[in-house]
């Protein structure tokens, strides 16, 4: 009877080889002063991976992209981002793709998005609409003129 618990251990993998990861790996944000008040522009990767265990292929949308302040503070509620990637993006098991987005002309609040770092939130949704993953990027130091 001893036995069956280490086999059990055995069987024991880790989430990430049946799950999907998404991250938001590499970021700028811009910030430039005009006529009608400061516009952000940026740029930002995804890589979105799904585990080699998963149990079949799986379609997502990445969606939702906001522009907060280091301290969680809505900039952007809705980036109009851009892409050259078809959406929505079908991943195979154990199979990775990075996504290149871009977004630009969104109005800000000059000295509260230059007051420090940022961050780029969204979502990815899966086509079933069963789930969503909230991703993030790290603090995103602006460049404001």
């Amino acid at each position: 009877m001893f036995w069956a618990l280490p086999l059990f251990l055995a069987g024991c993998g880790d989430k990430s080889a049946v799950s999907l990861s998404a991250n938001i790996t590499q970021g700028s944000v811009k910030v430039e002063s005009g006529v009608f008040g400061a516009s952000a522009s940026g740029t930002f990767e995804m890589v979105l991976a799904l585990g080699p265990e998963a149990s079949g292929s799986q379609t997502v949308t990445p969606q939702g992209f906001q522009l907060l302040t280091q301290a969680k503070a809505v900039l952007v509620d809705q980036l109009p981002i851009e892409t050259t990637t078809a959406l929505p993006i079908t991943l195979g098991k154990g199979e990775s793709k990075t996504v290149d987005f871009t977004f630009t002309g969104a109005m800000v609040d000059h000295d509260a998005a230059c007051a420090g770092s940022l961050n780029i939130v969204g979502s990815v949704d899966d086509k079933a609409g069963t789930s969503s993953q909230r991703v993030s990027s790290s603090g995103l130091t602006p460049s404001c003129d």
